[in-house]
């Protein structure tokens, strides 16, 4: 009898250990496969619509900017997993120490950052202006750089899973939580009319709750972080009173070649100030196009003909001399008896 009741403990057991949910790390890695399939060569094109709401309080250094304001932009980041380009062009109000900034669509403001394999490119300019190029040749951007880019400068990145702080990717983060920081909540919950599992983490960049799509690839529906004190918020910390709540929701999904890929979000980034300021943000990002795996050499993806002739051209190992471009190269001002 005792050896009846055994073996049917172990059936329970075994039975019980079948039906149990997949655990984080497999569902990461459900994600990473989707991720990686779509985030190693692409061209991507978005458009956003930014709100900004600005409260500094007492003697903080930014409290010119205090204001309400609303930017457009497009975007497009390029790359191939080794070169990067991100080009932004946008419009719109902007709160600058002196007031309000109007900035016409007629004459948006066009910022690239490139990196070709050799060398890392900073430009800057309007329609009516040539700008500036600053040029790095010694110090080539790592994979925590790539993720910085996009993290400070697109809009949609998290939708690519950098979430807004993040230099990493979200499930690299929360893969070095450890499991015992890292829990799947036993039931699915449904949005938008499909069952998500619901992953939260405590890591030391703050606490996580990700619910994440298995009928659109893994892919992340919904988002939120909190950060407090402490955290670090890209490559700062919060400063005593701060608070960080980081939220992304209202995601879209469309197949692109059997792939799933988040095409809408609505996203807000609001950080609570001690002394009662706040500093938020809400953007409407959308993905208007894709292309998966391209011929980047064909469509030139990293070239560096959108730069102006008569643009100032700035090294960053600081040499002597001025310098603009001219013809698609950098030229020496004349009398300045230099060589670029």
């Amino acid at each position: 009898m005792i050896k009846y009741m055994n073996i049917g403990l172990l059936v329970l057991l075994l039975q019980t250990i079948s039906m149990a949910g997949p655990t984080a790390d497999e569902l990461l890695d459900k994600y990473a496969q989707t991720a990686d399939k779509v985030f190693t060569s692409f061209v991507f094109k978005t458009k956003n619509k930014v709100f900004t709401d600005n409260k500094f309080t007492g003697s903080h250094p930014n409290r010119s900017l205090n204001g309400k304001t609303t930017w457009f932009d497009l975007q497009e980041l390029r790359s191939d997993g080794r070169r990067v380009k991100l080009i932004m062009q946008g419009w719109g109000e902007r709160m600058r120490s002196n007031g309000k900034e109007i900035t016409p669509e007629s004459d948006k403001t066009y910022y690239a950052r490139l990196y070709d394999g050799e060398k890392s490119y900073q430009h800057n300019r309007t329609n009516t202006t040539a700008g500036y190029v600053a040029i790095n040749q010694n110090d080539p951007p790592k994979d925590s750089t790539f993720g910085s880019e996009i993290g400070y400068f697109l809009h949609g990145a998290s939708c690519l899973g950098h979430l807004k702080g993040d230099k990493e990717r979200f499930d690299h983060i929360l893969k070095k939580a450890g499991n015992e920081q890292v829990s799947v909540r036993e039931k699915m919950e449904d949005m938008n009319g499909n069952s998500h599992y619901v992953i939260d983490a405590k890591t030391n960049r703050g606490d996580y709750t990700v619910w994440l799509n298995p009928e659109k690839g893994y892919n992340i529906s919904k988002a939120v972080i909190r950060r407090k004190r402490g955290d670090p918020y890209y490559n700062s910390k919060l400063r005593p009173g701060d608070k960080h709540l980081f939220i992304m929701e209202n995601t879209h999904f469309r197949d692109v070649n059997g792939v799933w890929l988040p095409v809408k979000a609505k996203i807000k980034d609001n950080l609570e100030l001690s002394g009662g300021g706040h500093k938020n943000q809400t953007t409407n990002f959308e993905l208007t196009s894709i292309l998966i795996n391209p011929d980047h050499d064909a469509l030139d993806s990293f070239s560096i003909d959108d730069i102006k002739d008569g643009a100032r051209v700035y090294f960053t190992d600081n040499r002597p001399g001025k310098y603009f471009w001219q013809d698609g190269k950098v030229v020496a001002e004349v009398n300045s008896n230099v060589k670029p």
